[in-house]
């Protein structure tokens, strides 16, 4: 089976920092070959649907928590900001959505990570593969290993040339996000970097 990619990590123009809108983000993950990405803007729920039978439009949200980021993706509604990732990764577990550390090892503060909270947290995974120059992408799967946690990539694009930097890599063929919602829970996924096209 040929590598299949999505980017579960990308910010439409609902982002304040972000100036892409949807139509941009949709065309461009056609044209560079991915089955899937997550609009996952700050703090707010962007509903989309794919308009196009080959690319997947899967639900999420990078909620801002008390200690830092988390990725909800399978998510249906909202949650509060500023709970802790504790309080955060429950609400999200009864959605029956997937908790993701989104740049959990960050050196900047407009962009804070869990940090060593991955540890304690019961998150279903890390991003490992963000292409964010500021982010430690090595300490993130080396600790992803030691802990089980799924590797998963975003490139956390806030401009449409930056989709599909850091990717997702499905090691199965997936035909909803049921199927990559159990692909994470398996641990069937790795992060990848990728240069721009």
């Amino acid at each position: 089976m040929m590598p299949q990619y999505v980017d579960l990590h990308i910010h439409s123009h609902k982002s304040r920092d972000s100036r892409c809108s949807v139509k941009e983000i949709i065309t461009r993950c056609i044209d560079i070959g991915l089955v899937g990405f997550a609009i996952t803007d700050h703090d707010r729920f962007t509903k989309v649907k794919s308009p196009y039978p080959d690319i997947m439009a899967i639900p999420g949200i990078e909620i801002s928590t008390s200690d830092g980021h988390i990725l909800a993706i399978g998510i249906h509604e909202i949650i509060p900001d500023n709970l802790t990732a504790n309080e955060t990764v429950d609400l999200i577990h009864e959605q029956d959505a997937i908790a993701i550390a989104s740049h959990p090892f960050s050196s900047k503060e407009n962009f804070p990570g869990l940090g060593d909270l991955v540890y304690e947290v019961k998150l279903d995974g890390i991003e490992i593969s963000n292409p964010k120059k500021h982010i430690n992408n090595r300490l993130a799967r080396k600790v992803a290993g030691s802990i089980g946690l799924s590797k998963l990539g975003g490139s956390d694009a806030h401009d449409i040339e930056s989709i599909g930097m850091g990717v997702t890599v499905l090691r199965d063929k997936i035909y909803s996000v049921d199927d990559l919602i159990n692909l994470i829970r398996k641990g069937k996924t790795d992060g990848l970097l990728r240069k721009r096209n």
